[in-house]
């Protein structure tokens, strides 16, 4: 599998590519985003995309794995192809359906073709052969980072049936699965993955901070869409109230939220992340293993000064675990992972 990545043999004359591999957050940060949750998301996705770039880098035998699995996805995505037009009435297939899955599931009890199905950057085929950001901001916006049922006419965040909260079944009251109606992917193993290369990766959902609460509410049979607009303009100080109390309910229970506060940690964790990637990869990749070369290299003010600091700093954020050739021989007790990172837990 050819992967266009930073080595030896790599020309640093190109600009724009040196941005895409190495530098990372300058072109990220002069971006214009319509809301901060779609620029948490960008930089979110381009640590998670290249990142396993360069795990995958280190570790060539993945590619053969990444393959096998997603020839087999394919070959499963056409077999159920197949059954729906086979099958036009929708009561007679999702019986077939779950069959199909079923022995899918059995016969392939491997992370990288759970990880291909639902996975970002797994389940995205540019990946892991280009630079996240050689790819427009546009097609960049539509990569989910988990791929689910989910219907594609409404926005996520806008959706009032789909509900984010995740927390294990037996914290969940009666109405946290009476609020959810959608269709959900059948008993996804992902959770039963518990390492990958020394790095946690329990199934995201779990850890993904949310940003709704379930909330039971009884809609008459006769309202027409202004009659629901005007109830809930009526009530709008009960609703925040009950939202409220639902917040403080699932914090006790574990769950976490998302703030403008938290975003903004998330985004300085980010740039810490991508921009101590970008010195690793020119150290260790393209063994270019001298200060000297970072200078040349990183744009001014991106750089670290020393390789002390840079370092000290990879340390004091315990990512040394994802740079193993660094050698660092100080670990944090409590290392952060790459989907601790990811998904800002």
């Amino acid at each position: 599998m050819q992967m266009d990545y930073p080595d030896k043999s790599w020309n640093f004359s190109n600009a724009d590519s040196v941005e895409n591999h190495v530098v990372f957050i300058r072109k990220l940060e002069n971006m214009h985003w319509s809301n901060i949750d779609d620029k948490v998301s960008d930089y979110q996705k381009c640590w998670g995309w290249e990142m396993n770039r360069s795990l995958f880098f280190e570790n060539r035998h993945y590619f053969k794995k990444l393959d096998d699995a997603r020839r087999l996805c394919s070959e499963h995505e056409k077999r159920l192809v197949k059954l729906v037009l086979e099958n036009p009435r929708e009561e007679d297939i999702e019986p077939k359906h779950q069959a199909l899955e079923k022995v899918f599931k059995e016969k392939n009890q491997d992370f990288f073709i759970e990880a291909c199905r639902y996975y970002f950057p797994f389940n995205i085929p540019e990946w892991p052969h280009t630079a996240y950001l050689s790819h427009n901001k546009t097609k960049r916006s539509k990569w989910k980072v988990f791929k689910g049922y989910l219907p594609e006419e409404v926005p996520g965040k806008e959706n009032i049936f789909i509900n984010n909260l995740f927390l294990s079944s037996h914290l969940q009251p009666w109405s946290h699965d009476a609020q959810s109606n959608i269709k959900k992917p059948n008993d996804i193993q992902l959770s039963k993955v518990t390492e990958w290369n020394g790095i946690s990766l329990e199934f995201p959902p779990n850890y993904k901070s949310s940003s709704s609460v379930p909330m039971l509410m009884h809609i008459d049979t006769s309202w027409t869409r202004d009659d629901f607009l005007n109830a809930m303009r009526k009530q709008w100080k009960e609703i925040k109230e009950e939202r409220e109390k639902l917040v403080t309910h699932y914090t006790s229970l574990g769950a976490k939220f998302i703030s403008k506060e938290n975003r903004n940690v998330i985004l300085k964790k980010m740039s810490s992340a991508l921009r101590q990637l970008g010195h690793y990869r020119i150290l260790k990749h393209c063994e270019l293993d001298e200060w000297r070369y970072i200078k040349k290299i990183m744009p001014k003010g991106w750089a670290f000064k020393s390789k002390k600091v840079f370092h000290d700093a990879v340390k004091l954020s315990a990512t040394s675990h994802l740079f193993p050739l660094l050698k660092l021989s100080s670990q944090s007790v409590y290392p952060s992972s790459f989907l601790d990172i990811l998904y800002g837990a």
